[in-house]
């Protein structure tokens, strides 16, 4: 055989040995995240340090290298005979699965679909298995970024599930779970803590303290009774202070080089290139009308139905009602129908509604309550209760802001008076930095301001950098922009914005 033929059979292997020391993050779909699966403490640790391999622009996965010596130095591993602790824990992993639950079905993987070790080398090999690809790889929306210097620290595998968990919810606040889901969701064993006080007792407690002593968030729990039974556990989740934001910043500040190479700022159309705001709102009308018509067709006495089911409930409709501002009767009674009564009792559901629209937090309680109960909005029942004009159909919408970014009115001339009223006397006062201002200008030069919803639109490539802006800046941004020039709202969007820029050249 010769050296051709070696090389076609040798795997592609990735080595990010500092990485996975120092900085390195693990980013997962939410619905991995969520998923039901049992591993040991070190199987945890190889998966997470695996799944922190993967880059974002991977187009697949690689047979990815992981040394021996630095899993041992990151997670204290004690056993004297390491390489045959790790090679044992692979082997083991071949054999595990990952199941991933709808309410209606389920995929079941393996973990990894290929595995390599040779005493002496030092290092391990392993391939993610291919099923995966959707849950981990090129991931745009409703994902989660653990970091794994947090994670290595965690002594027992249910801290770092329940981590994993608790951190989708760090800027919303608050998480509600059926407890049955949450043992599987922490693989605990149905034989296993069957009373709740020994659950208690031997994995919730010990993981909340963990995870408050040992991470970057501040987690407390509520019980929650359906009649005498403890059915729900309501988490409070908490991130703990940042000292600084620099790390995040450097990471965006290359992806904001690239960006801005030939991008000029964005100026205000002509009439003849503007896009006509009332026949596009004219559009929208009429294909809304028809969906609204189909609707109609197809079931003459919906609506019929949706009375009989809000008398139903009228009592808890009412009294949610009192204890709410933000969210409409109709959007309430939506959640009612569609959740699972079995995992969300109704007066638990009644709990979370309440709790949701009071967190200032939340900026979306509709969005959050959908997310949390695992309602399928495709699948749903009566969504004529939440059908809102400007989104009643979703793709019209996308086609709409992709429009408005390549065409649509610039928001410069609003940015331009922020900019010079708060940022550069904040960065005159050393309030902010060069990388900060650097990655700032970049969205704010493309945003644009749609006249007929009063909304500010602004553009950014990733959920990193969207997580970072709302952060930073975006509740600043609404409060002067509301006071000096009455604008309702700025929402910050992921789009492809070198597509954008594209189709504009």
């Amino acid at each position: 055989m010769d050296n051709k033929d070696n090389e076609v059979l040798e795997p592609e292997v990735i080595t990010e040995v500092e990485r996975i020391k120092n900085n390195a993050i693990a980013t997962m779909h939410n619905k991995f995240i969520e998923a039901r699966y049992r591993l040991t403490i070190e199987e945890q640790r190889i998966i997470l340090a695996l799944i922190s391999l993967i880059q974002p622009e991977d187009e697949d996965f690689k047979d990815y290298k992981i040394p021996v010596n630095v899993l041992q130095e990151l997670t204290g591993t004690k056993r004297k005979d390491i390489h045959a602790a790790v090679k044992e824990a692979v082997e083991r992993l071949l054999k595990r699965t990952i199941i991933i639950e709808t309410e209606k079905d389920f995929e079941a993987f393996n973990f990894i679909s290929y595995g390599r070790y040779r005493r002496g080398e030092g290092y391990f090999v392993v391939s993610i298995d291919k099923h995966l690809k959707p849950y981990l790889l090129k991931l745009k929306e409703r994902f989660t970024r653990i970091p794994l210097k947090y994670i290595f620290p965690l002594r027992s595998v249910y801290a770092i599930r329940l981590y994993e968990l608790l951190k989708q919810y760090e800027n919303t606040g608050f998480r509600v779970d059926y407890l049955p889901d949450l043992r599987e969701m922490l693989g605990v064993e149905p034989e296993e803590y069957k009373r709740f006080f020994d659950f208690e007792k031997r994995v919730l407690k010990p993981a909340i303290k963990e995870i408050n002593e040992k991470t970057d968030i501040e987690v407390s729990y509520k019980k929650k009774k359906t009649g005498r039974k403890i059915t729900h556990i309501e988490f409070e989740v908490r991130p703990k202070p940042k000292a600084s934001n620099i790390k995040d910043e450097k990471e965006i500040i290359e992806k904001v080089k690239k960006l801005n190479q030939g991008v000029t700022t964005q100026t205000t159309k002509s009439p003849s290139q503007t896009i006509d705001i009332q026949e596009q709102e004219q559009s929208i009308i009429k294909k809304a009308d028809n969906v609204k018509s189909q609707s109609e067709n197809n079931s003459m006495n919906v609506w019929e139905e949706i009375g009989r089911i809000r008398r139903k409930h009228r009592h808890l409709l009412d009294e949610i009602l009192k204890k709410v501002n933000r969210l409409r009767e109709n959007q309430i009674l939506f959640l009612f129908v569609n959740a699972n009564e079995n995992q969300f009792p109704k007066e638990i559901l009644k709990e979370m509604i309440i709790s949701a629209d009071n967190n200032k937090s939340i900026n979306n309680p509709m969005g959050f309550l959908i997310k949390t109960l695992n309602i399928d909005t495709k699948q749903a029942k009566f969504k004529e209760l939440i059908l809102i004009f400007s989104k009643i159909d979703e793709d019209l919408f996308r086609e709409r802001l992709k429009s408005m970014f390549v065409e649509g009115r610039s928001a410069i001339e609003y940015f331009r008076v922020y900019w010079d009223e708060v940022i550069k006397p904040a960065y005159a006062e050393g309030l902010i930095n060069k990388n900060t201002i650097k990655i700032l200008k970049y969205p704010l030069r493309l945003a644009v301001y749609d006249e007929f919803d009063n909304i500010i639109y602004v553009p950014v490539p990733d959920m990193m950098y969207k997580e970072w802006l709302e952060d930073r800046f975006l509740e600043d941004l609404r409060k002067f922009l509301k006071e000096k020039f009455n604008i309702d709202n700025i929402v910050v969007e992921i789009v492809d914005i070198e597509e954008f820029q594209n189709e504009d050249s």
